[in-house]
């Protein structure tokens, strides 16, 4: 096995000594060698060289060992090293010998505690150790510290977007000086917002930041496309994982919390309270400021609205002002807006600063190059019109054509340029283009997450093969991640597609990308037999999806009679209550299933259940309640029900405490389960703070015991009764609720 040592030339190096010959020892090849440990181009040569020759065995390994002089940031010892490692996809083992702060780029990964380590005889235990983790790719122990909220909150990886934006960093010193200077001199500030055009920078800029502030303690990249990336809920617990990995009393006031429990049953706000302001209210003032970094909030929304600015701006306020937010962003005004108190930090494109860059940027790919193989930096730095991404592509194609001095290439005029010009040499028989390759592209314009190459194949109807060529044609624009899905390398490209006054006779639609990913789900769910509870990778994907996809379609391939059947037959064995409780998604998926075939369905109510009512057999239907269908039907018809509707923002505490029952249970409705559930709910958002939503929900409460379920008031009074006496604010409200209720309905 090749293993490559990481460690920071300070008192500890003697441990690291000790591992490269016990490794040596036991046969293996070993990359360390501390006369070469310099600073310098020939020093990082020498460190690359030494990183690929390991990533040439399958089973290479890099060891990180972290202590505060070899990890810190901005000049720590080992950070380059890192760097390089992720971009070659290595396998890397953290060994933290004297605690500190691991690196962001690898918050993910568990680290091996050495800290207790004395002495010879507890280096053979540590080393015994170190090659279990290396022989067995273990970097989580079950047991240790941090296993309950890795496992809870489930952080991010983002790893591949790290990797992508790394390599070949080059200048921004303008930039950084006024974010040093805001960081240190601009206190009140709560926010250094950085925007500019597609492909300026933007997010190699983010990436750049988390490898040398060292107050940067937690990040988010947004990724149009991957619904896990421009998700407010995965962002906030990514960001409360990585606070906890950073701020010990944060940690162990975050330890305290039921993460299960308040991810089932709070909204984005909600969570954000319990998970991220609530813990950190608890902690002590900082010695230094802590930043969060996101970048590409753009990308999490639209033209019309931006989920993130929206947020921040609803609850920045309830963080200690140490806590302060670095963030990024195309200029747009649903972005801008939310957030308008706070001064925005342009990348212009064409600023002499940005240029310059740029042809450095140049330079550098350049200087591996033969002398007698020289491009013009300036020229291509004029002709980027201050786009690095149009940089980086026209540097990747020079650098794959330098086989001598002559290189037979014309510089495009800009990034639509580069598109263009690709597709003009690739396609020439545009029928053939529509029909081979068009659909692929459209499909991945549609897709609400990265496909894998088997569902984009299928969601196209074409052959593995015919994927794989589409893939070796774009690899220049499309890439396949770690994770084995789909991703094209920047937004621009699919900005570009959709444009029809930019691409023309190439332009893809969203639109038929979006029918054919319709199809390809209603195909899955058809040849199921429109089995509501199937099982199996094929349903997990079908629900996820098809919610999202039913939104944007206007065509209808339902039988509303049928799937009323379907849904009868396959659900007539099961404790619906308890099978979709637990289930947000499966009841997402069949609650929109329904609605969308209520939508588009020319029978009325009547004519819909009292035939359906008619064919059951006579023992079963006495036993079998449509009513909650009924109501979803009035709702999808009409838009108004008799059920009171939910605030925005609290659908599932509504849905869990009403709608479910409603829509799934059988015989008579199960008032006590009803009534416990809002009860407890109730009580949640008592514990948790959330006054404003006390109020609401006890109008739901009061509602439904004075008028839908007014026979079972007194099972309603019982559960407030029961706690009121939780929550010394509240007893009294809660209290004069279940009196007023047990006095309308005696009235009644």
């Amino acid at each position: 096995m090749r293993i490559f040592i990481s460690y920071g030339h300070d008192e500890h190096i003697s441990f690291a000594r000790k591992l490269y010959e016990a490794l040596i020892a036991r046969g293996d090849e070993v990359w360390f060698d501390e006369d070469k440990l310099k600073t310098g181009g020939c020093w990082e040569e020498y460190i690359e060289n030494g990183l690929r020759w390991i990533s040439e065995d399958p089973d290479g390994k890099m060891i990180l060992i972290m202590t505060p002089h070899s990890v810190r940031r901005p000049d720590g010892y080992c950070l380059n090293e890192l760097a390089y490692a992720l971009d070659l996809r290595l396998d890397i083992l953290p060994v933290m010998l004297v605690w500190t702060t691991p690196p962001l780029s690898i918050y993910r990964y568990q680290w091996l505690d050495l800290t207790d380590r004395n002495g010879e005889t507890l280096f053979a235990e540590d080393f015994a150790r170190i090659i279990s983790s290396l022989e067995q790719n273990v970097h989580i122990d079950d047991a240790d510290q941090f296993y309950y909220l890795r496992n809870n909150l489930e952080p991010l990886d983002f790893l591949n977007d790290i990797s992508l934006y790394q390599p070949d960093f080059i200048g921004r010193e303008w930039i950084m000086a006024d974010f040093d200077k805001w960081l240190n001199e601009n206190r009140d500030s709560r926010v250094y917002f950085i925007t500019g055009l597609p492909g300026v920078g933007k997010t190699a800029l983010a990436v750049h930041m988390l490898q040398v502030c060292n107050n940067i303690m937690a990040f988010h990249l947004c990724r149009k496309g991957n619904s896990e990336k421009i998700s407010l809920r995965r962002a906030i617990c990514s960001i409360a994982y990585q606070l906890s990995r950073e701020l010990p009393e944060y940690h162990d006031h975050l330890m305290r919390v039921n993460i299960v429990q308040e991810k089932d049953r709070c909204n984005d706000d909600a969570l954000f309270d319990v998970l991220i302001a609530g813990p950190l209210s608890h902690c002590g003032n900082q010695e230094k400021d802590i930043l969060i970094l996101i970048d590409g909030i753009d990308e999490a929304g639209d033209c019309y609205h931006s989920p993130f600015s929206s947020f921040l701006s609803r609850n920045m306020e309830k963080l200690p002002q140490w806590i302060r937010f670095v963030l990024t962003s195309r200029p747009e005004d649903a972005v801008l807006q939310p957030l308008q108190e706070f001064s925005t930090h342009v990348l212009h494109a064409e600023s002499p600063e940005n240029i310059s860059d740029i042809k450095n940027y140049i330079t550098k790919r350049f200087s591996c190059l033969d002398r007698g193989c020289a491009f013009d930096a300036s020229l291509i730095a004029d002709r980027s019109e201050g786009i690095f991404l149009y940089a980086k592509y026209v540097c990747n194609e020079l650098m794959s054509r330098a086989h001598g001095s002559q290189v037979n290439y014309e510089l495009p005029a800009g990034i639509g340029a580069i598109y263009y010009d690709f597709f003009n040499r690739n396609f020439t028989d545009i029928a053939e283009y529509r029909n081979s390759i068009r659909p692929f592209i459209e499909v991945l314009c549609a897709q609400i997450e990265p496909l894998s190459i088997d569902r984009l194949s299928s969601c196209c109807g074409k052959d593995i093969d015919e994927v794989i060529d589409f893939l070796a044609v774009f690899k220049s624009m499309i890439y396949v991640g770690d994770d084995d899905k789909i991703r094209p390398y920047h937004t621009s490209f699919i900005d570009w597609i959709v444009d029809k006054r930019k691409s023309g006779i190439y332009a893809a639609s969203v639109e038929r990308g979006t029918e054919n990913i319709f199809n390809y789900l209603t195909h899955i769910f058809e040849e199921s037999g429109w089995d509501f509870f199937m099982e199996g990778e094929d349903a997990d994907f079908l629900i996820r999806w098809y919610p999202g996809i039913l939104s944007k379609v206007k065509k209808n391939p339902f039988d509303a009679e049928m799937l009323v059947r379907r849904y009868e037959e396959s659900s007539r064995d099961k404790n619906i209550l308890s099978a979709l409780l637990p289930d947000r998604n499966r009841f997402h998926f069949i609650k929109s299933v329904f609605g969308y075939a209520f939508k588009y369905t020319s029978l009325d109510k009547e004519g819909l259940f009292g035939r359906y009512s008619e064919d059951l057999p006579s023992c079963y239907s006495e036993n079998m309640n449509l009513e909650g269908l009924k109501y979803l039907f009035d709702y999808t018809k009409t838009g108004r029900c008799k059920v009171p509707s939910p605030l925005p923002g609290y659908e599932y505490y509504y849905f869990l405490g009403v709608q479910v029952p409603l829509l799934y249970v059988y015989s008579e409705f199960d008032t006590e389960e009803i009534f416990r559930t809002l009860a407890s709910g109730i009580h949640s958002a008592c514990e948790d703070g959330r006054r404003s939503t006390i109020y609401e929900m006890l109008k739901y409460y009061y509602d439904l015991a004075t008028d839908i379920f007014k026979e079972s008031a007194s099972i309603a009074v019982k559960h407030l009764e029961r706690i009121a006496s939780y929550d010394i604010y509240m007893n009294d409200v809660i209290a004069r609720c279940a009196k007023s209720i047990g006095n309308s309905t005696c009235a009644i």
